[in-house]
């Protein structure tokens, strides 16, 4: 399975994202190529859009689109 793997400079622990790709409309695009992924933060100047983190292969970005996109979104446990 295609991802990215992260590593955490303060404990070592890792983190494996897949490239899950992301939906728009009906259709599942960039699939085992590239991971993206929803962050916790809408844009302050469009409500619309969010931030998400875009990776592929070592290429890491962070970027905003429409919300209406398919990320993908990590649970996290508090």
């Amino acid at each position: 399975m295609s991802g990215c793997l992260f590593t955490s400079k303060q404990n070592g622990n890792t983190l494996f994202l897949p490239a899950a790709g992301y939906i728009e409309g009906n259709g599942v695009f960039s699939d085992e190529e590239a991971g993206y992924y929803w962050t916790a933060d809408v844009c302050q100047h469009n409500d619309n859009t969010a931030w998400y983190l875009k990776f592929v292969g070592p290429h890491l970005q962070l970027r905003t689109h429409y919300r209406i996109h398919g990320c993908t979104i990590r649970a996290v446990l508090k």
